[in-house]
């Protein structure tokens, strides 16, 4: 702070209830007397983490040079591009045009890198594990089989049923393997949506978390890629004050793993996930 160094600290943001944490954020690093420290947001949700109001900010105060770092536990795309990219709404391209190409670092490196943190995310885990019992239900296991499962001492053994559907809407749960939290079900809708079965057939609702993802294929990214691959329906849903796409993807099994590939318009690129559909009987 002496040398006149802002570090601005670049989250996600979200239109959830929960955005309140990030100005929540922004107050306990003035408790801590970082008056250098300022927090903002991808999405600019809170409005005053968006960008150019976080500029504005570290203008007023009178620092004079600014490092960027990813308030995210990996550095995935969003530090690598919307934060420390080339194009000029980028956050580093802006705050050169008000800073000076030779004041504006970027720092590329998560908060899963720091010891610390990685220490709270153990002692969380590890808290966690003692207070709430394995849930001996779980149908995440394979159709007619039984498995032993164990977490921190505590075992298990997990059974699991064949779930034979009738027509009709089910709520279940949705989960994909995306470490970085930017691919998968909206937020706001805490990992449940609707499975609709219509003559034997199933397809699982997923609103996302945006409109950059315009594509969605049940399958592999290299099968999506071929001429005759069959996408998802693609329909616009209004989830906690944004406009959302939604895709209902097919589904041959439940609780069962499977790909699933998504295409981004902006990179023009096929990201292939691994997803599972959720139903207890």
């Amino acid at each position: 702070a002496k040398k006149k160094v802002a570090f601005v600290f670049m989250g996600h943001g979200t239109s959830h209830k929960a955005k309140v944490t990030y100005d929540q954020m922004q107050q306990q690093m003035k408790d801590l007397k970082y008056s250098n420290v300022f927090i903002g947001t991808v999405e600019g949700k809170p409005a005053d983490t968006a960008c150019q109001a976080v500029i504005k900010k570290v203008k007023k105060t009178g620092y004079k040079k600014v490092v960027l770092r990813p308030l995210m536990v990996v550095a995935g795309d969003h530090a690598n591009n919307d934060m420390a990219g080339s194009d000029s709404d980028s956050w580093k391209s802006q705050f050169v045009k008000k800073f000076g190409k030779k004041n504006v670092k970027c720092q590329i490196k998560g908060l899963g890198r720091i010891s610390a943190i990685e220490n709270l995310y153990v002692q969380h885990t590890a808290a966690a594990v003692k207070k709430v019992p394995l849930d001996t239900k779980d149908p995440s296991a394979n159709s007619g089989s039984a498995i032993v499962v164990s977490v921190g001492g505590i075992t298990a053994n997990v059974s699991a049923k064949k779930t034979e559907l009738k027509n009709g809407k089910y709520t279940v749960k949705f989960t994909i393997d995306d470490g970085l939290g930017m691919i998968g079900l909206n937020d706001a809708l805490n990992g449940k949506t609707t499975l609709t079965v219509k003559n034997g057939k199933m397809t699982v609702h997923v609103p996302m978390k945006g409109v950059g993802l315009t594509k969605a294929f049940a399958g592999t990214s290299k099968a999506a890629g071929k001429k005759d691959a069959k996408m998802a329906k693609r329909t616009t849903a209004h989830i906690d004050g944004e406009d959302v796409y939604a895709f209902d993807i097919p589904v041959k099994k439940l609780n069962k793993s499977f790909a699933v590939s998504f295409f981004s318009k902006r990179n023009k690129k096929w990201y292939q996930k691994t997803a599972k559909v959720s139903y207890n009987a």
